[in-house]
Protein backbone atom coordinates (compact mmCIF):
# COMPACT_ATOMS: atom_id res chain seq x y z
CA UNK A 1 0.00 0.00 0.00
CA UNK A 2 1.20 3.59 -1.11
CA UNK A 3 0.89 6.18 2.13
CA UNK A 4 0.20 9.43 1.13
CA UNK A 5 2.41 12.28 2.96
CA UNK A 6 0.77 15.43 3.77
CA UNK A 7 3.41 18.06 3.13
CA UNK A 8 3.17 22.09 4.94
CA UNK A 9 4.13 24.33 3.04
CA UNK A 10 5.90 27.22 5.41
CA UNK A 11 3.92 30.42 6.19
CA UNK A 12 0.84 28.79 5.32
CA UNK A 13 -0.25 26.48 8.09
CA UNK A 14 -3.54 28.61 8.32
CA UNK A 15 -5.49 29.91 11.30
CA UNK A 16 -5.92 28.44 14.79
CA UNK A 17 -9.66 28.40 16.13
CA UNK A 18 -8.72 30.97 18.43
CA UNK A 19 -7.35 33.41 16.00
CA UNK A 20 -10.44 33.25 13.94
CA UNK A 21 -12.54 34.34 17.35
CA UNK A 22 -10.44 36.96 17.74
CA UNK A 23 -10.50 37.95 14.29
CA UNK A 24 -14.38 37.77 14.38
CA UNK A 25 -14.33 40.01 17.46
CA UNK A 26 -12.25 42.56 15.94
CA UNK A 27 -14.27 42.50 12.19
CA UNK A 28 -17.35 42.98 14.27
CA UNK A 29 -16.21 46.01 16.27
CA UNK A 30 -15.47 47.81 13.39
CA UNK A 31 -18.27 46.98 11.42
CA UNK A 32 -20.05 48.05 14.53
CA UNK A 33 -18.22 51.14 14.28
CA UNK A 34 -19.10 52.02 11.07
CA UNK A 35 -22.47 51.59 11.51
CA UNK A 36 -22.77 53.84 14.15
CA UNK A 37 -21.40 56.63 12.42
CA UNK A 38 -23.23 55.48 9.18
CA UNK A 39 -26.48 55.73 11.49
CA UNK A 40 -25.21 59.39 13.05
CA UNK A 41 -25.06 60.96 9.38
CA UNK A 42 -28.28 59.49 8.25
CA UNK A 43 -30.18 61.40 11.21
CA UNK A 44 -28.06 64.36 10.46
CA UNK A 45 -28.57 64.26 7.01
CA UNK A 46 -32.58 63.54 8.05
CA UNK A 47 -32.50 66.74 10.13
CA UNK A 48 -30.82 69.22 7.97
CA UNK A 49 -33.41 68.07 4.57
CA UNK A 50 -36.26 68.83 7.16
CA UNK A 51 -34.69 72.38 8.35
CA UNK A 52 -33.71 73.31 4.59
CA UNK A 53 -37.01 71.92 3.68
CA UNK A 54 -39.20 74.02 5.59
CA UNK A 55 -36.63 77.21 5.50
CA UNK A 56 -36.90 77.42 1.63
CA UNK A 57 -41.00 76.47 1.71
CA UNK A 58 -41.32 79.99 4.44
CA UNK A 59 -38.76 81.86 2.37
CA UNK A 60 -40.39 81.22 -1.03
CA UNK A 61 -44.17 81.87 0.66
CA UNK A 62 -43.35 85.04 2.19
CA UNK A 63 -41.44 86.15 -1.45
CA UNK A 64 -44.78 85.77 -3.16
CA UNK A 65 -46.56 87.25 -0.53
CA UNK A 66 -44.61 90.22 -0.70
CA UNK A 67 -44.58 90.72 -4.27
CA UNK A 68 -48.56 90.74 -4.38
CA UNK A 69 -49.03 92.69 -0.98
CA UNK A 70 -46.95 95.36 -2.73
CA UNK A 71 -49.09 95.53 -5.46
CA UNK A 72 -52.10 96.64 -3.31
CA UNK A 73 -54.46 99.56 -4.59
CA UNK A 74 -52.35 99.73 -7.75
CA UNK A 75 -54.56 102.37 -10.18
CA UNK A 76 -52.09 103.57 -12.75
CA UNK A 77 -54.87 105.37 -14.88
CA UNK A 78 -56.23 106.57 -10.92
CA UNK A 79 -59.67 105.59 -11.76
CA UNK A 80 -60.27 102.09 -10.57
CA UNK A 81 -60.62 103.01 -6.97
CA UNK A 82 -59.28 99.83 -5.80
CA UNK A 83 -59.21 98.96 -1.96
CA UNK A 84 -58.08 96.69 1.03
CA UNK A 85 -61.23 94.93 1.80
CA UNK A 86 -60.33 92.62 4.69
CA UNK A 87 -57.21 93.41 7.14
CA UNK A 88 -57.28 91.23 10.03
CA UNK A 89 -54.43 89.57 12.07
CA UNK A 90 -54.75 86.37 10.05
CA UNK A 91 -56.69 87.41 6.59
CA UNK A 92 -55.55 90.60 4.31
CA UNK A 93 -57.56 91.41 0.89
CA UNK A 94 -56.74 94.07 -1.65
CA UNK A 95 -58.08 94.83 -4.86
CA UNK A 96 -54.94 96.43 -7.71
CA UNK A 97 -56.05 97.13 -11.31
CA UNK A 98 -52.89 95.27 -12.66
CA UNK A 99 -54.17 95.55 -16.14
CA UNK A 100 -54.20 99.58 -16.35
CA UNK A 101 -57.94 99.32 -17.77
CA UNK A 102 -59.55 101.39 -15.20
CA UNK A 103 -62.05 99.91 -14.55
CA UNK A 104 -63.81 101.47 -11.74
CA UNK A 105 -63.98 98.23 -8.88
CA UNK A 106 -66.52 100.66 -6.78
CA UNK A 107 -69.25 99.22 -9.48
CA UNK A 108 -68.46 95.51 -8.82
CA UNK A 109 -70.71 93.31 -6.64
CA UNK A 110 -68.73 91.77 -4.69
CA UNK A 111 -71.38 88.74 -4.74
CA UNK A 112 -71.32 88.87 -8.76
CA UNK A 113 -67.88 86.44 -10.06
CA UNK A 114 -69.01 87.43 -13.78
CA UNK A 115 -69.40 91.45 -12.94
CA UNK A 116 -66.42 91.31 -10.89
CA UNK A 117 -64.13 89.27 -13.95
CA UNK A 118 -65.92 92.18 -16.77
CA UNK A 119 -62.78 92.81 -18.32
CA UNK A 120 -60.19 92.47 -15.80
CA UNK A 121 -57.50 90.31 -14.50
CA UNK A 122 -58.64 87.64 -12.23
CA UNK A 123 -55.82 88.12 -10.09
CA UNK A 124 -57.19 91.87 -9.66
CA UNK A 125 -58.32 91.27 -6.36
CA UNK A 126 -56.33 88.35 -3.59
CA UNK A 127 -56.90 87.41 -0.07
CA UNK A 128 -54.41 85.79 1.85
CA UNK A 129 -54.97 82.64 4.49
CA UNK A 130 -54.43 80.04 6.31
CA UNK A 131 -56.49 76.21 6.36
CA UNK A 132 -57.46 75.43 8.68
CA UNK A 133 -58.65 77.91 10.84
CA UNK A 134 -61.70 77.67 12.17
CA UNK A 135 -61.45 80.14 15.06
CA UNK A 136 -59.71 82.52 12.70
CA UNK A 137 -56.57 83.41 15.05
CA UNK A 138 -54.18 82.74 11.95
CA UNK A 139 -52.72 79.32 13.62
CA UNK A 140 -53.41 76.56 11.93
CA UNK A 141 -55.65 74.16 13.76
CA UNK A 142 -54.51 71.00 12.14
CA UNK A 143 -51.76 69.76 9.62
CA UNK A 144 -51.54 69.50 6.76
CA UNK A 145 -52.33 72.89 6.63
CA UNK A 146 -51.98 75.49 3.76
CA UNK A 147 -51.68 78.81 3.18
CA UNK A 148 -54.15 79.71 0.59
CA UNK A 149 -54.14 82.53 -1.97
CA UNK A 150 -57.58 83.18 -3.41
CA UNK A 151 -58.70 85.53 -6.57
CA UNK A 152 -62.14 85.99 -8.15
CA UNK A 153 -63.36 82.50 -8.30
CA UNK A 154 -60.30 80.81 -7.45
CA UNK A 155 -58.01 79.23 -4.81
CA UNK A 156 -55.24 77.81 -4.61
CA UNK A 157 -52.57 76.65 -2.20
CA UNK A 158 -49.09 78.41 -2.30
CA UNK A 159 -47.61 76.62 0.75
CA UNK A 160 -48.01 73.53 3.02
CA UNK A 161 -46.88 73.20 6.67
CA UNK A 162 -46.84 76.68 7.15
CA UNK A 163 -48.57 76.67 11.07
CA UNK A 164 -48.99 80.65 11.52
CA UNK A 165 -49.90 84.03 9.10
CA UNK A 166 -50.22 86.89 11.14
CA UNK A 167 -50.59 90.36 9.94
CA UNK A 168 -50.08 93.55 12.08
CA UNK A 169 -51.53 97.32 9.95
CA UNK A 170 -49.83 100.39 10.72
CA UNK A 171 -50.69 104.32 9.58
CA UNK A 172 -48.61 106.69 7.47
CA UNK A 173 -47.03 107.63 10.79
CA UNK A 174 -46.26 104.11 11.32
CA UNK A 175 -48.62 103.83 14.60
CA UNK A 176 -49.84 100.53 14.60
CA UNK A 177 -53.66 100.01 14.19
CA UNK A 178 -55.75 98.56 16.37
CA UNK A 179 -59.21 97.32 15.75
CA UNK A 180 -61.91 98.69 14.67
CA UNK A 181 -60.00 100.94 12.25
CA UNK A 182 -60.53 102.36 8.82
CA UNK A 183 -58.82 100.47 6.21
CA UNK A 184 -58.12 103.32 4.11
CA UNK A 185 -55.17 104.83 7.21
CA UNK A 186 -53.06 101.20 5.97
CA UNK A 187 -49.70 102.70 4.47
CA UNK A 188 -47.95 99.39 5.97
CA UNK A 189 -48.19 95.66 6.53
CA UNK A 190 -46.02 93.41 8.64
CA UNK A 191 -46.39 89.83 8.11
CA UNK A 192 -44.95 86.91 10.18
CA UNK A 193 -45.16 83.58 8.59
CA UNK A 194 -44.22 80.26 10.76
CA UNK A 195 -42.87 76.80 8.98
CA UNK A 196 -43.62 73.45 10.48
CA UNK A 197 -41.84 70.37 9.39
CA UNK A 198 -43.35 67.21 8.03
CA UNK A 199 -42.00 65.28 10.54
CA UNK A 200 -40.93 65.20 14.11
CA UNK A 201 -37.37 64.61 15.77
CA UNK A 202 -38.11 62.28 18.77
CA UNK A 203 -35.11 63.90 20.24
CA UNK A 204 -35.24 67.33 19.57
CA UNK A 205 -37.50 69.81 21.19
CA UNK A 206 -38.76 72.71 20.06
CA UNK A 207 -40.11 75.12 23.31
CA UNK A 208 -39.23 78.70 21.82
CA UNK A 209 -41.93 81.59 22.13
CA UNK A 210 -42.20 83.00 18.55
CA UNK A 211 -43.65 86.37 18.44
CA UNK A 212 -44.41 88.74 15.58
CA UNK A 213 -42.08 92.11 15.34
CA UNK A 214 -44.47 94.17 17.33
CA UNK A 215 -43.91 91.40 20.13
CA UNK A 216 -47.27 89.84 20.24
CA UNK A 217 -47.25 86.37 21.44
CA UNK A 218 -47.97 83.78 18.53
CA UNK A 219 -47.65 80.13 19.95
CA UNK A 220 -45.56 78.24 22.43
CA UNK A 221 -45.24 74.48 20.49
CA UNK A 222 -43.49 72.59 22.99
CA UNK A 223 -42.92 69.48 20.79
CA UNK A 224 -40.40 67.37 18.51
CA UNK A 225 -41.09 69.90 15.45
CA UNK A 226 -39.12 71.67 13.49
CA UNK A 227 -40.30 75.56 13.00
CA UNK A 228 -38.76 78.78 11.57
CA UNK A 229 -39.84 82.34 12.02
CA UNK A 230 -39.75 84.81 9.02
CA UNK A 231 -41.20 88.72 9.24
CA UNK A 232 -41.14 91.45 6.65
CA UNK A 233 -41.88 94.51 6.56
CA UNK A 234 -44.16 95.79 3.01
CA UNK A 235 -44.58 99.53 2.80
CA UNK A 236 -47.81 99.95 0.19
CA UNK A 237 -46.36 101.79 -1.96
CA UNK A 238 -49.96 102.91 -4.10
CA UNK A 239 -51.41 104.50 -1.13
Amino acid sequence: MIKCQKKTIPGQQGFTLVELIIGIAIGSIILGSIYSVYASQQKIYNKNKQVVATQQNLRTCMYLLEQDIKQACLDPLQTANPKILTANRNAFEFQMDLDGNGHDFTNIDPNDQDSAKSGDDKNEKVLFYLIPDENDDGIADAFPSQLIRATWGNASAMADYIQVINFVYRDRNNTVLTPPFDNANIRVVEVTLIARSEKPDPKYLDNKIYTNLNGDFLINANDHYYRRSLSKVIRLRNL
